[in-house]
């Protein structure tokens, strides 16, 4: 496991995923007792973030709820279960969308966790997920702009009025592969 230094940077990696984990748990009605400190009030990149993960789950509700019902989550299957939905995740390649859809399974991923727990396993989801946004989708990030640019992404989107569905024109009904991985994942289990 790679050890992530404690101080964060707002507008950096690992901050995001902390402040969307600790978004996702309080909105289930958890508290994080770990949880490093974050600005208040957040940044815009905190925020969309936040809303576009709770704009993905509220779109495939059922089918997401499903994947949620069926994780198995132990100490021993957590990682493996994380790597392979991120796997599938981005096997047809990168874009805003898949980057969300992988922060709001994350998100269920560390609800699971403290619901059966297991709330130790939460840092270890954010040290799994900067690890894989640093190693693997740091270069398409900086590319499209960084945060910055997921940010400009959707003001951009929000403000387009010809497409009924943004998420299915930017890729992200491939996420619900997640959702049929997560299920298969089970049945082996």
């Amino acid at each position: 496991m790679v050890i992530v230094s404690r101080k964060m940077d707002p507008m950096g990696s690992r901050y995001l995923v902390v402040d969307y984990l600790n978004h996702r748990l309080s909105k289930n009605g958890h508290t994080w007792t770990h949880c490093p400190p974050l600005l208040d009030p957040p940044l815009r990149v905190h925020t969309t973030m936040r809303d576009k993960g709770d704009e993905f789950e509220d779109l495939y509700k059922v089918q997401f709820q499903d994947l949620v019902d069926q994780l198995h989550v132990t100490h021993d299957t957590c990682y493996p279960m994380f790597k392979a939905v991120v796997d599938e995740l981005f096997q047809g390649g990168t874009n805003w969308g898949r980057i969300v859809a992988l922060f709001a399974f994350s998100g269920s991923l560390a609800t699971r966790c403290v619901e059966k727990g297991m709330a130790g396993l939460v840092e270890s989801i954010v040290d799994w997920m900067t690890q894989f946004i640093e190693q693997d989708l740091r270069q398409w990030i900086d590319q499209h702009g960084g945060w910055q640019g997921f940010v400009e992404f959707y003001s951009r989107k929000d403000r387009s009025t010809n497409d009924d569905n943004p998420w299915v024109k930017y890729g992200v009904l491939g996420a619900v592969g997640v959702v049929v991985l997560g299920a298969l994942m089970t049945q082996r289990t």
